[in-house]
């Protein structure tokens, strides 16, 4: 029962990876485009500056160095994030299916509906079980200035 449901959580895994790798696709690589662009053009005005200051202090401007891409973007921004997307939710899925294969019959007497639910408000069970306790804020004494002579 426990390879099925590991299967199962693996498989949702997926499918959740590829919404989520679409949603990226579409709203988050044209910001990282964006940002990249920024940051091109930040890097050029300084070092355009700093050679600006250099010349000016009669000293040789430096020769830039172009380094060269290990990755492309292009690889980063399709089969890279692809990749990393999948990997991540097929094992958020797989650890959800195991905790769901330990918990299942042992927490009380829930249904499988009913135990699945209380994996996404567990993080919260702490705050429940222990409120934060309403003390009244009150104003800090005044001290009084010792009365002058």
């Amino acid at each position: 029962m426990t390879g099925t449901l590991l299967m199962r959580g693996m498989l949702v895994g997926i499918l959740a990876g590829l919404l989520c790798f679409t949603f990226l696709k579409i709203v988050g690589e044209p910001q990282v485009d964006r940002a990249i662009a920024f940051e091109s053009e930040l890097n050029e005005a300084r070092a355009s500056a700093e050679a600006q200051a250099l010349i000016a202090k009669g000293l040789p401007a430096p020769k830039e160095e172009v380094e060269p891409e290990l990755i492309g973007r292009s690889v980063q921004a399709g089969i890279g994030l692809f990749t990393g997307v999948m990997v991540y939710n097929a094992a958020v899925g797989g650890l959800f299916a195991l905790a769901f294969a330990l918990t299942y019959g042992r927490i009380g007497d829930f249904g499988p509906r009913a135990t699945a639910l209380c994996w996404p408000y567990s993080p919260l069970s702490p705050s429940i079980s222990f409120p934060v306790s309403n003390i009244r804020q009150t104003r800090p004494r005044s001290v009084t200035p010792p009365p002058s002579a």
